[in-house]
């Protein structure tokens, strides 16, 4: 992998999970800092302080620690990306991507997800599960209508990457971040701020929104993540904490779910489930 190969891989990472690209500064350090230069070399290199310098390179690593669930510094960065590209290309031939959806039926009772290559397939839920999703986007879309800070989506086509393709039940996404992920189609490229998922019978589907997509949105940059339970009438709250969604509450009965994200946001999560 070159050095500007390597930058290219970062540069559309960081867009497609955080909304960021690199500036020239960042893209000059990261470079530089490939080629195994010091902070004092570079700032020489590029006309800059080199207290400046080093401030950029802290700030890229930790935005690159983030994105790869593991710590990368200047010393490590080489081993970190050729390992990543290494580990995608040795998938590549066994998974399925977004451009295998072209080739299955249209079949509005049939809903298609690929995670990590893996082709999902699940039929069209249950009125009591849509009724549930209904229920939780009201009073989230009343907030978001009140407070003008982003909008409540229902099931909208989140594109990562081409292994990674979901349709998550709800989400809430801010007006700033709204526009930075939305394409064309209207279709979502990077995380929002808030996915939920309600949880669907069986054993595999819980593993699937517990584990494979609990996973993926953790490495995706989604910042909460509710999984409902609609027959216990229990959820599930997770947060971003140290680069990865972390269970913080199991809400229950008649408390009431609220988020940083939204602020003076509160509801009782019995209005969530139809009675």
């Amino acid at each position: 992998m070159t050095a500007e190969e390597a930058l290219n891989l970062v540069d559309s990472l960081l867009c497609s999970t955080f909304g960021q690209r690199l500036n020239d500064v960042q893209c000059a350090v990261f470079l530089e800092s490939w080629l195994g230069r010091t902070y004092a070399e570079i700032a020489v290199q590029i006309s800059y302080e080199h207290d400046y310098i080093k401030q950029i390179g802290c700030q890229l690593w930790r935005s690159l620690s983030e994105l790869f669930g593991r710590e990368v510094c200047k010393k490590n960065i080489q081993t970190v990306l050729r390992s990543y590209h290494q580990s995608s290309n040795s998938q590549q031939s066994s998974k399925k991507d977004t451009n295998n959806l072209d080739f299955l039926a249209a079949n509005e009772s049939t809903r298609y997800e690929i995670m990590n290559g893996e082709l999902f397939v699940t039929p069209t839920r249950h009125r009591r599960h849509q009724q549930v999703c209904l229920k939780i986007a009201r009073p989230l879309d009343i907030w978001s209508e009140s407070s003008s800070l982003g909008e409540t989506i229902l099931a909208p086509g989140m594109l990562f990457s081409q292994v990674d393709s979901v349709i998550p039940d709800v989400v809430w996404v801010s007006r700033e971040r709204l526009a930075q992920i939305e394409d064309e189609a209207g279709h979502f490229t990077g995380a929002p701020e808030l996915v939920i998922e309600v949880l669907s019978p069986g054993k595999q589907n819980e593993l699937q929104d517990k584990k494979a997509k609990l996973k993926l949105y953790s490495v995706s940059g989604v910042r909460e993540y509710w999984i409902v339970d609609r027959f216990t009438q229990k959820i599930e709250v997770y947060r971003r904490k140290k680069a990865q969604l972390i269970l913080v509450a199991t809400l229950l009965d008649d408390d009431k779910i609220t988020s940083p994200l939204l602020p003076g946001f509160s509801c009782s999560i019995r209005l969530f489930f139809p009675g």
